[in-house]
């Protein structure tokens, strides 16, 4: 360093060079200290996130699903269970439609033999017996009344759908006692009742064809 005094002014003259590594410029790629990092700049008072450590987790293994079949396909199992319900839905079906026209004709010889106490003789007229919602002619069945006088009265149950039974009722009268009456049923399907049956003693037989119902 060198003073001088010039028209009393104090000059400084500074020689010499700088230490090559203050002299170095800063490398523009690299970041200055003064510029916050991309974590710096996360907002003010909040610190980023801890990195986690992955978690070994063994997985579990899910239950097997069933798969069912496509619309419209079956089993050959499937397929048996299928036919045996619907033999057991036509068979209930049947039994039902047969069982609608004994219900009908036992209603009607139970009131023939009121009809006869009361008025000492059956009728022929089904409106007479009040027998509540009773048709003559039902989606099954049509009912008759073939004879009726002071001695028996004979009905029958006519079967109009293929596949199901028809019936005959008698009721007799007895000395001093309820009149005794039966269903005969055909043995086969038919749209024909059974022909009329006999008193014999005092047990009514049905006809050839057909059989008493208990």
């Amino acid at each position: 360093m060198i003073a001088s005094s010039l028209g009393g002014v104090l000059l400084v003259s500074c020689s010499g060079s700088q230490p090559e590594s203050s002299r170095t410029d800063a490398d523009p790629s690299l970041p200055s200290r003064s510029e916050p990092t991309m974590s710096e700049k996360a907002s003010p008072g909040v610190s980023p996130p801890a990195p986690t450590k992955p978690t070994t987790q063994r997985s579990q293994k899910a239950p097997p699903v069933a798969i069912s079949p496509t619309k419209g396909q079956h089993s050959a199992t499937d397929k048996e269970l299928i036919a045996k319900v619907h033999q057991d839905v036509k068979k209930k079906g049947t039994i039902a439609k047969q069982d609608s026209g004994q219900t009908y004709l036992g209603e009607i010889l139970r009131s023939q033999q009121a009809i006869k106490l009361v008025n000492g003789r059956f009728t022929t007229n089904l409106n007479e017996l009040a027998i509540d919602n009773l048709p003559d002619n039902t989606r099954d069945y049509r009912l008759q009344v073939l004879e009726a006088n002071e001695e028996k009265a004979i009905v029958v149950a006519i079967a109009k759908q293929p596949g199901i039974f028809s019936y005959t009722g008698a009721v007799y009268a007895q000395e001093a006692s309820i009149p005794l009456s039966t269903i005969c049923k055909s043995n086969q399907p038919s749209k024909a009742p059974p022909k009329q049956p006999k008193l014999v003693g005092s047990t009514i037989v049905c006809a050839p064809g057909s059989t008493a119902i208990e």
